[in-house]
């Protein structure tokens, strides 16, 4: 919902403002956003399904994977290829109602057991009124609303990263072992301390990112480092903390588990850290300097 609202309010046309916005806000529809294809990439340049034109329409061939809740989405964003390929230049974004004739899903069995699918389109016709922005420049406005979803869901994983440390430092406090709570051993401690240390930066990072994109400022690089570094932490916090359990962390009965699995999707979701320190590295070496206060 925070990357379909933006993406419309944004680069919609004034017709899908009036008709789609209100619908979002009522919650009465579902958008998801089909973009990773087969690569391990998230940059725009692994694009590859296609985006004819044909009269007034476009006919889409080819299928995005991870497409999460796509079963259960009314409507999804589809990021297409109508330009030239293995550039940023040339995709489309479109959307595609999920019912329409040659749209097809297939669940996809995943670490997290999330509900992730396989979208296929085969010859799924779409009118040229359902394209988002203008044609062969869906990146200039797919990144900016790409951008406030990863904040908020940096905040979301950062949540969840201190829900699993409190788990574990209960146990810590619960567990006995050669006569004493093992949150009193020195290992423990340190796993607990380095833990909570990196969450509160991660936490920080991701408010202050969220602040300065609230005032307008050029955030990308910041964003970069708000998802590389939360990612890094709540996989880790989420592996560290299991440990703190034991061989116990690992069984099916405990939250723990949920947590893991979960935790390595949160790495990969919008995006890797490999993806994100690279848009760090652009911002550093390719702009003069940014500095926020």
């Amino acid at each position: 919902s925070v990357l379909a609202a933006d993406l419309l309010a944004t680069a919609g046309s004034e017709t899908q403002k009036k008709t789609l916005l209100p619908e979002i806000v009522a919650g009465e529809k579902i958008y998801a956003l089909a973009y990773q294809e087969f690569s391990r990439k998230f940059t725009p340049t692994h694009i590859k399904l296609e985006a004819c034109r044909e009269g007034d329409n476009y006919t889409l061939n080819g299928s995005k994977l991870f497409v999460e809740f796509a079963d259960g989405a009314d409507t999804l964003i589809v990021a297409a290829r109508t330009g030239q390929a293995g550039s940023e230049s040339g995709l489309t974004l479109f959307l595609v109602d999920r019912a329409s004739t040659g749209v097809s899903t297939t669940h996809m069995p995943t670490m997290s057991r999330d509900r992730h699918y396989q979208v296929d389109f085969n010859g799924v016709s779409v009118s040229a009124d359902n394209i988002v922005g203008n044609v062969d420049d869906g990146w200039s406005a797919l990144e900016p609303a790409l951008h406030k979803a990863v904040v908020a869901f940096c905040a979301y994983t950062n949540g969840a990263g201190f829900e699993m440390h409190e788990h574990a430092t209960q146990y810590a406090r619960e567990r006995v072992q050669f006569g004493r709570p093992i949150g009193q051993m020195q290992t423990i401690q340190g796993y607990l301390a380095q833990m909570i240390m990196e969450l509160y930066g991660a936490d920080m990072l991701t408010m202050f990112t969220a602040f300065q994109m609230d005032r307008g400022r050029h955030v990308r690089g910041y964003v970069g480092k708000t998802k590389a570094f939360s990612s890094e932490t709540v996989g880790h916090v989420m592996d560290q903390s299991s440990q703190i359990f034991g061989g116990m962390g690992y069984m099916e009965e405990q939250d723990t588990t949920l947590f893991l699995r979960r935790g390595k999707q949160y790495q990969l979701a919008l995006g890797g850290s490999e993806y994100w320190e690279d848009v760090i590295a652009e911002e550093i070496i390719d702009r003069d300097p940014v500095v926020l206060t």
